[in-house]
C-alpha cells in the first residue's frame, strides 16, 4: 500500500501533539509535522516540474495507477502495480488534513 503509512504518520504525530503537555515533546512532534508536510510538498513540487498538467497531486505513485483500478487501457510499461490507489490517497490527503488542522492550533 505505497505510500499511506506516511498519511498515518502525519494523522499520529497530529493526534500525539494534542495528548502531550510537555512543550520540548510537542515542539519535537510538532517539528516532525512540519518536515513531513514540507517534503510531501517539495514531492509535489518535483513531480509539477515532470507533469505539468497534473500540478497539486501528490501520492507514492503516478496518476496511471487510479486509470488501471478504474479500467482503463493502460500500456504494459506505464503500469504502477497499486492495489488500492484510492484508500493510499485518502489516508496521504486525511494525514494532511490532520497535519493542517493541528499545525493552524499551534
Amino acid at each position: 500500500f505505497r505510500g499511506h503509512f506516511f498519511g498515518h504518520y502525519l494523522s499520529a504525530l497530529s493526534q500525539a501533539i494534542d495528548s502531550v503537555s510537555d512543550d520540548d515533546t510537542r515542539s519535537q512532534l510538532l517539528s516532525k509535522l512540519r518536515i513531513g508536510i514540507e517534503g510531501l510538498f517539495r514531492a509535489q513540487q518535483a513531480y509539477a516540474k515532470s507533469h505539468p498538467q497534473s500540478a497539486g497531486y501528490v501520492s507514492a505513485f503516478r496518476e496511471v495507477a487510479l486509470d488501471e483500478v478504474e479500467g482503463k487501457r493502460v500500456p504494459e510499461s506505464e503500469k504502477e502495480n497499486v492495489i488500492v490507489p484510492w484508500y493510499n490517497l485518502h489516508k496521504i490527503l486525511a494525514g494532511l488534513i490532520d497535519g493542517y488542522e493541528h499545525l493552524k492550533k499551534n
